[in-house]
């Protein structure tokens, strides 16, 4: 009867031991939440451990260990992501931690026009503080990106496709050029049976569209347009548009 006895006490002290544990988990997984909005940078490189620190630091998680815990159980082979992410007022510790592991960065968008050239492309980039002026003209000369379609580009001027687009706050010049280099193949390969039966070498058809695109902002003008300049190369004329002189002169810093 002694012996049952000790048995019955250990069961209880283990299922008291459990359903403490249970609730410690509960009250610094799910139990609190964020009071204020915050940006915070996780560097590349950092190690599960040092990111749980930075969000225990900043009042994002009020247990490393139960954060590591958390991690260890239930994050099936997913690694958390390096970047800015944004954190909005009431978030409890695991949605913190499941941002992380999925990635949900602080975004930006920017929307680029039909027509800009890539000199206006790394301004608006610029400004948004992706690199600078210097850098983006470095990165016109980046030829090999669009080399599989356009083998003989002397430079990545009208090749960043005009479109809208997301970016995770923090990308280099680099990354975004070339992902917007890569949404111009993207367009090309969808538009192929198209562009084929157009005028010209892959090169010559982006140039004639780039002009097409300075000439007006209008979409329905552009196919008229288009026209009359493949018209006139086909018959050896000069092309006599603003969008060719406004270019040169922008080149040689004399465009007002």
């Amino acid at each position: 009867m002694g012996k049952m006895r000790w048995v019955l006490l250990l069961v209880a002290a283990a299922l008291v031991s459990a359903a403490s544990c249970g609730l410690w988990l509960h009250h610094n997984l799910w139990g609190t939440r964020t009071q204020a909005m915050l940006s915070l940078e996780i560097a590349p490189g950092s190690p599960a451990r040092r990111i749980i620190e930075q969000f225990h630091d900043h009042g994002l998680v009020p247990s490393p260990l139960a954060a590591r815990l958390y991690l260890r159980a239930r994050a099936d082979g997913r690694s958390m992501h390096f970047g800015r992410y944004r954190f909005d007022v009431g978030l409890r510790p695991v949605d913190v931690l499941e941002m992380a592991l999925d990635g949900n960065l602080e975004m930006f968008e920017v929307t680029l026009l039909e027509g800009d050239s890539a000199s206006e492309v790394g301004d608006v980039f610029s400004a948004l503080g992706v690199g600078d002026h210097e850098a983006w003209l470095s990165l016109q000369s980046r030829v090999e990106w669009i080399a599989p379609v356009v083998p003989d580009a002397p430079s990545l001027e009208g090749f960043f496709f005009p479109d809208t687009y997301r970016f995770a706050v923090g990308i280099d010049a680099e990354a975004a050029a070339h992902h917007l280099t890569d949404r111009f193949l993207a367009v090309w390969r969808e538009e192929r049976s198209t562009v084929d039966a157009l005028w010209g070498s892959p090169l010559e058809i982006v140039t004639l569209a780039s002009l097409v695109e300075a000439e007006t902002s209008i979409a329905e003008e552009r196919p008229l347009i288009a026209g009359v300049f493949v018209n006139r190369l086909r018959r050896g004329m000069l092309l006599q548009c603003d969008p060719t002189v406004i270019y040169a002169l922008e080149r040689r810093n004399e465009w007002r």
